[in-house]
């Protein structure tokens, strides 16, 4: 490959006495050396690093790969069922406490859960008691509030996958 017509910048000087001062035909190759000082001794390096960047690439592309569906993965069913249970475990000490702010907290944390789990009609009912103790920790009754945050957590506990 060759450049035509190339115009040399006068500021450097080690270039001038090896190209010339007009339009000349000039390897590429040669150009390359002479304009980035590069020796035939180091190709190899150049050619080292080339491999560096190249392989910086590949892990780079392969780990977008690898991350970029992690980061949008859904848990399963089964996932969200475990983690209304946590929740409404929390939901319950909470009430037994008295503390009905935590206990609404939680109960609609392990209500959203529990709405992912799938179709099941113990998540139905679950759900139902859920809303009722969210209804009632709002209006401050914790003791009530707790008897359907414990009565939704036994029907969570009696969903299969």
């Amino acid at each position: 490959m060759c450049l035509r017509k190339f115009s040399i910048p006068s500021s450097l000087p080690g270039l001038l006495d090896r190209l010339g001062k007009c339009c000349v035909k000039v390897n590429l190759k040669d150009f390359l050396q002479a304009f980035s000082a590069v020796n035939s001794n180091h190709e190899g390096e150049t050619k080292m690093i080339s491999k560096f960047f190249r392989s910086a690439l590949i892990l780079v592309a392969l780990g977008s790969f690898i991350s970029a569906p992690m980061l949008y993965a859904q848990p399963s069913p089964a996932g969200n069922v475990q983690d209304a249970i946590t929740h409404a475990k929390e939901a319950v000490a909470h009430g037994k406490e008295g503390h009905a702010d935590a206990l609404v907290t939680h109960a609609e944390k392990s209500r959203n859960h529990a709405e992912r789990g799938g179709k099941n009609p113990h998540l139905t009912e679950a759900i139902k008691h859920m809303n009722e103790a969210i209804e009632h920790g709002k209006a401050g009754h914790a003791d009530v509030a707790t008897e359907h945050a414990e009565a939704a957590l036994s029907h969570l506990n009696e969903v299969k996958f």
